[in-house]
């Protein structure tokens, strides 16, 4: 793995100079934007809580779309034969493709804290008093991990299929899962499995910063499971 940097330097730069970067940085900055978009009477659920709603619904699409970029890159990348080029170069299999998972998860991180700010201070306006930041803070960090999850399955879903294909079903599977998680009712008394549901709903919350742990706890193991299954299909491949 000390090949890891290069690889993930040569992917950056691969996302920069295609102008993907911009959008794996840009789609959660919009997403901390879309409350200002939004009237105050639509914010149904309290001035933090809807702020936090609206930064969920806007991060289903972001995450979707980011994590079918990831699944189109890929797919291409072993199409054009770069990920052999550097596999015969002592590039570990898996190495290629964490590396490629850490140059979308970066700068998905970098975005995702200003989009978060973003939303934070917009509530603000909203509001008369401060409310309390950490349970906002801690369910729009543990969110990173959900978006993980999200180029995880695109990585595996684009060593399995060419660009086109893989791109329209992790479009399709993220968007599902993560539509659902947003608009599905907030259990009482229940820890809800997808951390998005908690920072969509914080008003409603018992317990919102416990419930987002082991949200993203979640999240971040299915990010694991999707990355173990990615590595053994890589090992399987003609590259």
């Amino acid at each position: 793995m000390d090949r890891l940097p290069t690889v993930t330097r040569l992917a950056l730069r691969e996302l920069w100079i295609t102008y993907r970067l911009v959008l794996i940085v840009g789609l959660p900055v919009l997403a901390g934007l879309l409350l200002q978009a939004v009237p105050l009477e639509a914010t149904e659920l309290g001035p933090v809580g809807g702020a936090g709603h609206w930064l969920a619904v806007g991060l289903a699409v972001a995450f979707s779309v980011i994590g079918a970029m990831a699944a189109a890159t890929i797919a291409a990348e072993r199409r054009r034969g770069t990920m052999g080029w550097l596999v015969v170069r002592a590039v570990p299999r898996s190495g290629v493709l964490i590396g490629w998972f850490a140059a979308f998860g970066l700068p998905l991180a970098g975005g995702l804290g200003v989009g978060a700010t973003a939303t934070w201070f917009g509530a603000l306006e909203r509001t008369p008093t401060i409310p309390d930041a950490l349970p906002f803070t801690v369910a729009s960090a543990a969110m990173l991990a959900v978006g993980l999850a999200s180029i995880a399955t695109g990585l595996l879903f684009g060593l399995l299929l060419r660009p086109l294909p893989a791109f329209a079903l992790t479009l399709t599977v993220c968007a599902a899962f993560l539509g659902l998680s947003v608009m599905g009712p907030f259990p009482d008394g229940l820890p809800p499995v997808a951390v998005m549901a908690v920072l969509g709903d914080l008003e409603r919350g018992t317990t919102p910063v416990a419930q987002a742990v082991r949200g993203a706890g979640i999240a971040l193991a299915a990010s694991a499971a999707l990355l173990l299954l990615a590595s053994a299909v890589t090992e399987r491949l003609d590259l």
